[in-house]
């Protein structure tokens, strides 16, 4: 299920989860790529997906396929075929729009016949303290895995979720008919430190 855009009455494109988290994250960069400033950042996901090819054996690398992209534009950093497991590595500072993003994929991907599935986030040692807290606040499954890095499984969305979208999605889109982009978050708070934006809203 994706949410509709809609600007002067006429629907303009479905968003697909990565752009919906983040509107959840910070409703500038969600404005400024709805109003065509687009920064990519195709680099930095090809460099995340060497880093975890550098971690995996190569027994790993023959079951394992990389860089999927499913129909919304959307991108699966890992997935096991066999096992329906999908996985995401991320460089960045744990947050709760990770889970989000999860759910939203794993939502697409039931529309495709995935009914099984299981999403592990894998986090880079520097964030396992902060990762270890948001598992164990959110009643999470979470350890070490068998190539050393720390990794939270996801097998179902939080039952909340569906309602928490709604309502978050629902302010974000009042923003984008907003003629002028939402303010500067400070340069210092997620995610503006990770940001592709971060020069661009702080000169």
């Amino acid at each position: 299920m994706f949410f509709r855009l809609q600007s002067n009455g006429k629907t303009v494109s479905d968003l697909p989860p990565s752009l919906q988290v983040q509107g959840l994250t910070c409703t500038r960069r969600l404005w400024l790529k709805y109003h065509h400033l687009e920064l990519s950042d195709g680099q930095l996901w090809k460099q995340s997906i060497t880093e975890l090819k550098s971690l995996l054996t190569d027994e790993w690398k023959h079951d394992w396929r990389f860089e999927l992209r499913l129909p919304s534009g959307t991108k699966i950093d890992a997935w096991i075929p066999d096992e329906h497991v999908f996985i995401e590595f991320k460089t960045g500072e744990p947050n709760v729009s990770h889970l989000y993003q999860t759910w939203m994929k794993a939502e697409e991907l039931e529309l495709y016949a995935v009914k099984e599935w299981e999403y592990q986030l894998w986090y880079e040692e520097k964030w396992m303290k902060e990762a270890k807290v948001m598992a164990d606040n959110l009643n999470l499954d979470s350890g070490l895995n068998i190539a050393g890095i720390f990794a939270l499984a996801i097998e179902e969305p939080d039952k909340d979720f569906t309602f928490r979208r709604e309502r978050d999605t629902a302010i974000f889109l009042a923003d984008l008919e907003k003629t002028e982009p939402p303010p500067v978050k400070k340069r210092d708070k997620y995610p503006c430190r990770t940001c592709d934006y971060f020069e661009f809203c702080h000169l």
